[in-house]
């Protein structure tokens, strides 16, 4: 079997610890080359994964025909342009999410990708993350019905070394960000939103620090919160899920430290099933990233197109966030267009 090229672009925390260093202890497949703005970071980055290939310009990186896939790890606002560029180039495209900042750039990357024949998947990690996709198996099961209700948290420190963050045009604020996550994840198990109604805060430089969202489902009803405002406290991240179901509910506690990027994550999934107490279930070993790479790296070698976490799965998680932060600018409740993904 053909080894599978990767070209790294972006080799920032996300870029070399939770996706860089995935591709090392993967079989047929090797980093050709990483690219970074930044000249020191990415010869870093390349001499800890073991690549020769160094660039300051994507277009540079894009020539090599060695390159089958482009792992794009930069901040939100060039992920339209780079996922343009790489299709033009034919190659595969793994995308951090979100996918984009508005609508218009994710549709465009949507039509060129189709257009240029190459595959694209946006990397919603909790799709493929071991307990929320436990979760995602045990609705699947039917073992305690269809969920009706969904209660989620989500709670962080910002990277004192990507202040991008808090600025909206940058980032979208907490909302498209973080909060993104957790709409994803509703979506993937209740369906296509009706509606969303949200309250938040913002922060001094006008950045969307705290959200917190109904959403209505055709069949449940789903209530989030996502929270930067621990920034300055050295909290570490904390998220929580909570599925009242028909027979039953699940939860998820999930807790780590930003500051130590290579420790696991605590992860601890419960079921309550009717009359049968609560039970701690198994969870799959490898972390979230290795298991959204070796996805995306299969379906390349396969040929098959990404159905876990399609491109118009990331379209519609963006399009719910902007409309969650809509919502919380005009006190009012916003509906979603009835495109499906």
């Amino acid at each position: 079997m053909k080894t599978l090229g990767i070209g790294l672009i972006g080799t920032g925390l996300m870029g070399l610890h939770y996706h860089g260093l995935k591709y090392l202890r993967m079989g047929d497949v090797r980093i050709r080359a990483v690219c970074d703005v930044d000249r020191r970071k990415a010869k870093a980055a390349a001499m800890e994964l073991d690549v020769k290939n160094v660039f300051t310009e994507v277009d540079e990186l894009l020539k090599k025909r060695e390159i089958d896939v482009v792992d794009i790890c930069v901040p939100t606002p060039w992920h339209a342009e780079y996922t343009v560029k790489a299709a033009e180039a034919g190659k595969h495209i793994l995308c951090e999410k979100p996918i984009a900042l508005d609508l218009k750039a994710a549709d465009k990357m949507i039509r060129v990708t189709r257009g240029a024949g190459v595959k694209l998947m946006v990397a919603h990690v909790l799709r493929f993350d071991p307990a929320y996709a436990t979760v995602r198996k045990v609705i699947d099961s039917g073992s305690i019905g269809m969920p009706l209700l969904g209660l989620a948290s989500r709670h962080s420190q910002l990277d004192p070394k990507a202040p991008w963050y808090t600025k909206p045009r940058m980032s979208g604020g907490v909302v498209v960000d973080m909060h993104i996550h957790d709409l994803d994840f509703f979506n993937w198990i209740f369906g296509h939103p009706k509606r969303i109604y949200s309250k938040g805060s913002k922060s001094t430089a006008h950045c969307w620090d705290h959200m917190s969202s109904l959403v209505y489902y055709p069949k449940g009803k789903a209530c989030g919160e996502a929270s930067w405002w621990w920034r300055e406290a050295n909290f570490p991240f904390s998220s929580r899920l909570s599925l009242l179901c028909e027979r039953g509910g699940i939860e998820i506690s999930v807790a780590t430290s930003f500051a130590e990027p290579d420790v696991p994550m605590k992860e601890r999934v419960w079921v309550h099933a009717a009359e049968k107490g609560a039970k701690l279930l198994k969870l799959p070993r490898k972390d979230g990233y290795a298991r959204e790479i070796e996805y995306f790296v299969n379906c390349v070698k396969k040929d098959e197109e990404p159905t876990i976490c399609k491109p118009e799965d990331a379209r519609l998680a963006l399009e719910l966030a902007l409309a969650a932060r809509q919502s919380a600018e005009t006190e009012s409740s916003v509906m979603l267009s009835s495109r499906k993904a």
